[in-house]
C-alpha cells in the first residue's frame, strides 16, 4: 500500500506535534512507500521509504494552490490519504481525491465543530477519532480507534526516582482549567510543574504569585522531556473540562504516573496501569488498525426496496438480519437503494416519477466510487456499472446475488433476444454467487463461463431464532413463507388427511382468494419476525411445502430461509426434496424430504414425526448444529469478503 499523509509539522522538536514523527515510523514499517505533506519539516529520522514535502508557498490561496499541484501530480505516488487533524486539506483537495478515486481517511480529535469540519466531513470516506467525546459532530462515517500512545517510547523507568512534586500537562488555555491544579498544589502545600505553552501563561503565573503556589512553568517540551517529567513525578494532576479522553493521561499512565482527575468520566483511570494503554491506546495496535481499513475494500449493497426501518428493528433485536445478505457484518459497508440519490434533492419530485430505470442511472456515479457493489436485482444497471468501470479504469466489480435466476431462464430460454440480453449482463459482472450448485449448473448450461460463479451458501440470523428455556414439545404443525414457490395447495390437502393442528404465516398473494382452507388449519398474514420466531417456538414440528424444480415463479432455492430459520429454532422440519437441500444437508439426518405435489407422503411424514419424539429430537439437534456451523450471516458475510481481493 502506498500512503499520502497531510499533517501541519514533521519535527521531533515539537511541542505539540512532535509525537507524529513516530505516527509515520508506523506507517512506513507497514506501507510500502509514504510521501507527507506538511506546512513545516524540522528535525527527523525517518525510514527511506518516507518522502517529506514541506509546502513553500507564502499565504494561504498560494499553499492551496501548490497542494493542489501536488496532489495532481504525486497521483501514482499514493492509493489512500491520511489527514491528520486538519480539515482543510480535505477541503482543498478532497473533490480531486474522490474523482482519482482515492480513499480519503481524517483523523479529528477536538471537541469545535466548524463549517470546515462539516464540509470535510462530507467528502471524507471516513473519520478517525480516538474517543467518543473527542468528535462532536454526527456522522455513520465515524470509527472511535483509541488514541495511539507509543508505548515503546512512554513507558515506566525503574531506575528513575519517583519525587515529591505533582505534574499538569496541557496548552494554557482556559479550558485545561491548570488554574484548578494551582489551587489544588496550594492546598496541599506541594511544588506544581505544569509542562505546555499557550495564551493563558501570565494569567497564570499571577495566580501561583497571589496563592503562594510553588509552580514552575516548563513551557513546550520535546517527547523525551516530557517523557522523563511523567517518570518523575509523584501523581499527574488532570483539571481539564474539554470533556474528551487528553492523550497526556494515557501518557502519564504509560510511564506508571499515577493520576488525579476532576473529570468523573475518567475516574476508573485512576486505577489503570500501562498494561491498559498498552492494551487499548497503543501506537503499535492503532496504525495496524488503521491500515487494515484503509486497504479494506468499499463494499455498497444495493438493495430494490428501503431497509432503513428494517436494519433498525435489527440493531434493536426485533427483527432477522437475514435479509441484509451479510451487510452488517462487514465493517464499513453501506447500502442504498434506487432511487434514494435524488431524496432532497431539486430532482427529486421528477425522479420520482420517473421509470425505475431512468431512477438507476442517477445512482452510477455513486455506485463507480465503491470497489464492490452487492445486489440481486437491477441486472441492466449492473451491465452499466461494469462497463463504465472498464472504459474509465476503475476498480468498481458487480457482485450479484443469484435468487431467482434460475426462474429467469426458464422464462426466458425460448426468446432468442432475451437470452442474449441475459447473457451480456450475467458476463459483465465480475462475480456471480450461487446459492446452490443447480444454479451454477443452470448458468454454465446458460452460457456463463463457470470461472464467473461462486457457491456461498445462505447465511441466516441464527441467533435470532435460536430459542432458550426449557424445551417446548408444541401443540401444532407450523408452516411459514411469503415465496411465490410455496405450494400450499399440497399443505391444505395434507392437513385434510391428519387431525392435526397447523398454523399458518404466508403472504396474502400464496392463498388467492376463495381458497378453501381446513378447519384445522389457521392463517395469518404478513406478520413480523418476532412472531414467526414465537410461531416456531411452540410448534412441535415445521413443514415446509414447495413446488417442483421446475417451477417458473418463486425463488430458485424456495423454502431456504424459512428452512434454515426453523431449524435454528431447534424445530424438526419436514420438507419437500428440491436440488438446494443435498447442498446443505443429510435427508433422514437432518431433516426430513418428501416429493413434491404428494400429500399422501407428506401426510405420513407428519403423522410418523408427530409421534416419535425421539426422531424429533434427532433431526432438531443435527440440523441445528449445522446452521450455526455453517449457515449464518457472518459466515455469508466472510465469504463474500473472500471473493473481494484489497483493492489497494
Amino acid at each position: 500500500m502506498k500512503l499520502l499523509i497531510c499533517t501541519q509539522a514533521v519535527d521531533v522538536g515539537d511541542s505539540d506535534l512532535g509525537f507524529f514523527v513516530r505516527w509515520i515510523e508506523e506507517f512506513a514499517r507497514r506501507c510500502e512507500k509514504v510521501v507527507v505533506i506538511c506546512l513545516r519539516e524540522g528535525t527527523h529520522s525517518l525510514p527511506h521509504n518516507v518522502t517529506i514535502i514541506p509546502l513553500g508557498a507564502e499565504g494561504r490561496t498560494q499553499r492551496a494552490g501548490e497542494f493542489i499541484s501536488l496532489a495532481w501530480t504525486l497521483r501514482n505516488d499514493y492509493d489512500a490519504v491520511f489527514v491528520h487533524m486538519n480539515p482543510e486539506y480535505v477541503i482543498a483537495a478532497g473533490l480531486l481525491w474522490r474523482l482519482m478515486h482515492k480513499r480519503i481517511a481524517l483523523w479529528y480529535t477536538h471537541k469545535a465543530v466548524n463549517l470546515r469540519l462539516r464540509l470535510a466531513s462530507v467528502i471524507a470516506d471516513m473519520i478517525f477519532t480516538a474517543s467518543k467525546e473527542s468528535f462532536r459532530l454526527r456522522t455513520d462515517k465515524l470509527r472511535v480507534m483509541g488514541h495511539g500512545i507509543d508505548t515503546d517510547f512512554f513507558s515506566p523507568d525503574p531506575r528513575t526516582a519517583r519525587e515529591d512534586w505533582l505534574l499538569s500537562v496541557g496548552r494554557l488555555m482556559k479550558s485545561k482549567r491548570h488554574d484548578l491544579a494551582i489551587r489544588l498544589a496550594a492546598r496541599e502545600g506541594r511544588a506544581l510543574r505544569i509542562a505546555g505553552e499557550g495564551p493563558e501563561r501570565v494569567r497564570l503565573e499571577n495566580l501561583a504569585h497571589e496563592l503562594h503556589a510553588s509552580v514552575r512553568f516548563l513551557g513546550g517540551l520535546t517527547q523525551a522531556q516530557l517523557r522523563d517529567e511523567y517518570r518523575r513525578a509523584a501523581y499527574f494532576i488532570h483539571t481539564s473540562e474539554t470533556g474528551s479522553l487528553d492523550k497526556v493521561v494515557l501518557e502519564a499512565l504509560a510511564c506508571g504516573l499515577p493520576v488525579r482527575t476532576n473529570d468523573p468520566a475518567l475516574k476508573m483511570l485512576e486505577n489503570e496501569d500501562p498494561a491498559y494503554v498498552r492494551e487499548h491506546h497503543s501506537l503499535q495496535r492503532l496504525i495496524p488498525a488503521l491500515i487494515d481499513i484503509l486497504r479494506a475494500p468499499r463494499v455498497l449493497f444495493l438493495f430494490p426496496t428501503s431497509r432503513e426501518k428494517m436494519a433498525a428493528r435489527v440493531r434493536k433485536g426485533e427483527e432477522a438480519d437475514t435479509a441484509l445478505r451479510g451487510l452488517n457484518h462487514i465493517p464499513g459497508a453501506r447500502y442504498a437503494t434506487i432511487g434514494e440519490y435524488s431524496k432532497g434533492t431539486f430532482a427529486a419530485f421528477f425522479l420520482a416519477r420517473a421509470p425505475r430505470a431512468l431512477q438507476a442511472l442517477f445512482l452510477v456515479p455513486r455506485l463507480l466510487r465503491y470497489d464492490f457493489i452487492v445486489a440481486q436485482d437491477d441486472l441492466l444497471l449492473g451491465y452499466i456499472v461494469s462497463r463504465c468501470a472498464r472504459v474509465l479504469g476503475l476498480k468498481t466489480r458487480w457482485l450479484y446475488l443469484a435468487m431467482n435466476s434460475s426462474v429467469v431462464m426458464r422464462r426466458h430460454a425460448a426468446h432468442p433476444m432475451r437470452r442474449a440480453l441475459l447473457v451480456s449482463f450475467w458476463k459483465s459482472y465480475f462475480r456471480i454467487v450461487c446459492l446452490s450448485s443447480e444454479q451454477a449448473d443452470d448458468f454454465v448450461r446458460f452460457g456463463i463461463p463457470r470461472e464467473r460463479l461462486a457457491l456461498i451458501p445462505l447465511g441466516i440470523d441464527a441467533q435470532f431464532f435460536s430459542l432458550s428455556g426449557p424445551e417446548d414439545e408444541g401443540s401444532y404443525v407450523a408452516s411459514v413463507g411469503r415465496d411465490a414457490g410455496r405450494d400450499y395447495a399440497t399443505l391444505f390437502q395434507t392437513a385434510e388427511r391428519i387431525p392435526h393442528p397447523f398454523s399458518v404465516i404466508a403472504g396474502r398473494s400464496n392463498i388467492p382468494s376463495g381458497t378453501r382452507i381446513p378447519t384445522n388449519v389457521s392463517v395469518r398474514y404478513d406478520r413480523s419476525y418476532v412472531e414467526v420466531r414465537d410461531l416456531y417456538a411452540h410448534a412441535r414440528l415445521v413443514v415446509i411445502a414447495s413446488k417442483d424444480a421446475g417451477a417458473r415463479d418463486g425463488s430458485d432455492c424456495s423454502g431456504q430461509t424459512v428452512v434454515l430459520d426453523a431449524l435454528a429454532a431447534g424445530k424438526a422440519v419436514i420438507a419437500t426434496r428440491l436440488p438446494w437441500i443435498g447442498d446443505y444437508f443429510v435427508p433422514g439426518e437432518d431433516l426430513v424430504v418428501v416429493e413434491p405435489n404428494d400429500p399422501d407422503a407428506l401426510a405420513r411424514a407428519v403423522e410418523e414425526l408427530w409421534q416419535d419424539g425421539t426422531k424429533r429430537a434427532r433431526l432438531a439437534a443435527s440440523g441445528r448444529a449445522k446452521v450455526f456451523a455453517r449457515y449464518t450471516t457472518p459466515r455469508f458475510a466472510q465469504s463474500l469478503l473472500g471473493l473481494m481481493s484489497p483493492p489497494v
